[in-house]
């Protein structure tokens, strides 16, 4: 498949660690280079561009560090977690403890956010990681486990999801909320009905910067 750049951040505001060179999945324009993964170090985030739907589909790989409160792999709220119905994400830290947590529809609100148990999500170990229908599992090679809402739906999301955090910005807007997560990212695709949306690649330009290209063609 050949690669139909929708975004691309090199440089700005993501400076973090990078993995080894690997063959992309795509085909990447010939000043690009695949990595195998992207990392934070913790003060970073991506905003990807993408606005989640009611069904989306989130499949990602990642590995994280049990550090820091409320570590966010991808999400998010419009306006703020207290006011969000829209809300959407998982974090693998829910304030300082090693809890994993979905947020989902009603952010804030009674049965918004759901709560795993503690020391049931695999720090340091590379991680599976799909999202759909009100449903998170996570599998690793030590643990594995899910949590499904108890909140009744959640309509489309008003604004574009991050990775590393959580978008609490207004509306169709960006705002980082920093509750960053420590952690490596492989792989993160957003699908609806089946159809790619976003799909992010860890990736450097020929000078050196690295950064994030979107292979998915938003346009269908």
């Amino acid at each position: 498949m050949k690669m139909t750049i929708s975004r691309a951040w090199f440089g700005a505001v993501l400076a973090a660690l990078v993995g080894v060179r690997v063959a992309a999945e795509v085909a990447l324009p010939a000043d690009y280079v695949a990595l195998e993964w992207i990392a934070s170090t913790g003060t970073q985030f991506i905003d990807t561009g993408y606005t989640h739907a009611a069904n989306v589909r989130v499949e990602c790989e990642i590995s994280a560090t049990a550090v820091g409160n409320y570590a966010c792999v991808f999400g998010s709220r419009a306006g703020g977690w207290a006011v969000s119905d829209t809300a959407l994400g998982f974090f693998v830290r829910w304030g300082s403890a090693n809890v994993p947590n979905l947020e989902y529809g009603g952010a804030g609100k009674t049965g918004g956010n759901t709560a795993g148990t503690a020391d049931t999500f695999p720090y340091g170990e590379r991680v599976t990681i799909v999202y759909e229908n009100k449903t998170v599992t996570w599998t690793g090679r030590t643990k594995s486990g899910s949590l499904t809402s108890a909140w009744s739906s959640m309509p489309a999301g008003k604004n574009p999801m991050m990775l590393f955090d959580a978008n609490a910005g207004a509306t169709g807007t960006v705002k980082n909320e920093t509750n960053y997560a420590t952690m490596q990212l492989y792989s993160f695709k957003a699908l609806e009905n089946g159809v790619v949306k976003c799909d992010i690649v860890p990736a450097r330009t020929a000078d050196g910067k690295v950064g994030v290209l979107d292979s998915a063609d938003r346009t269908g």
